[in-house]
Parts: C-alpha cells; structure tokens; sequence
C-alpha cells in the first residue's frame, strides 16, 4: 500500500495500529505529507457534506411521492378538459322550456295587429 493509499486509509480510520504508527511518524517528518492528509481531510467532509445533502433530498423526494398532492399532480391535467367538455355538454343540451303565452299575452298582440291596420276604407264597407 502507498503513502497516499495510506493517508486515505487514515482519514478514513481503516488503519491497523502497527501502519497507524508508521503513517503519524511519517506526517510528523513531512510538512508536504502533512498538506495532503489536510487535502484529504477536506475532501471526504465535502463528500460527507455531499452525501448529507444527497440522503436529505432523497428523504423528501419519498415524502413528496407519498403525498396526496403528488397523486392528484398527475391526473389533474387530464381532468380539466373531460370536466370543460361535461359542462359544455350540458349547457348545450339542456333543454330550455318553450315559452308560455297567456291570453292577455295573445289578446295584447291581436290588438295591436288590428290597430295597425288602421281604420277600414270605405271601399271595403260597401
């Protein structure tokens, strides 16, 4: 195993205490190997950091699968020209009552035929 194999092996805690030993002697002699194990340090907090992040946004992607909300998202689209087409259906295709006319209504109409006739000529009285 190399150093660097090494000094991932140790941020990590995967290290038997004889090569433990020999890694914290070596970082004790060497500044340059002491700013890699630092480089490594960063970098498995970020990927922690990350996988953090990555655990977080799959416990909410499950939440949201779950929700009623989520179900209904789907079919909605669907739905609203079906209901559009219903309601056009029915207002289309309701039946609509044939007026009703009373007597005074019809007697209203048939007088005001007669007066717009006006008076009869004479031509007609003879």
């Amino acid at each position: 195993m190399t150093m660097r194999d090494q000094l991932s092996a140790y941020v990590d805690g995967e290290l038997t205490p004889e090569e433990l030993a020999a890694v914290e002697a070596a970082l004790a002699q060497d500044p340059e190997l002491r700013a890699e194990l630092n480089a490594f340090k960063r970098l498995s907090n970020e990927l922690r950091v990350d996988e953090a992040d990555r655990a977080a946004a799959d416990v909410i992607r499950a939440r949201l699968r779950r929700s009623p909300r989520s179900r209904w998202g789907a079919w909605w689209p669907a739905l609203v020209p079906v209901v559009t087409g219903v309601v056009v259906a029915v207002v289309l295709l309701w039946p609509t009552p044939a007026p009703t006319l009373t007597s005074a209504d019809l007697f209203g109409q048939y007088s005001e035929a007669v007066l717009s006739l006006g008076e009869p000529s004479e031509e007609l009285n003879q």
